[in-house]
């Protein structure tokens, strides 16, 4: 795989929604590669996406391909529970597996 461009969606605004943002990766128009979602459908359960913090794309496991490390915020669907940072490490690789 050449150059791709790194892709974030948000997801809808819904008052209620727990649907997560969804990463993908593009080769122009062409979407290459649909990063896997924590949860099944890629809905959470008790917590709505805030924001992405960061992107990062280190060989972090010094295998020779670059990896994919993203920070997201989430806050609580209800309580008074503060909001919380999730770290998600996706390993790149020859194939362009994740």
């Amino acid at each position: 795989m050449g150059k791709v461009t790194f892709v974030s969606y948000e997801p809808e605004a819904e008052e209620n929604s727990t649907a997560d943002a969804r990463f993908e990766l593009k080769d122009g128009d062409r979407t290459v590669a649909v990063l896997d979602g924590i949860y099944k459908d890629n809905n959470r359960e008790k917590e709505r996406f805030q924001k992405v913090e960061a992107v990062s794309f280190p060989d972090y496991n010094s295998d020779g391909f670059n990896d994919i490390i993203i920070i997201c915020s989430y806050l609580p669907m209800s309580g008074t529970e503060a909001g919380r940072s999730e770290v998600r490490i996706y390993s790149g690789s020859k194939d362009r597996k994740q």
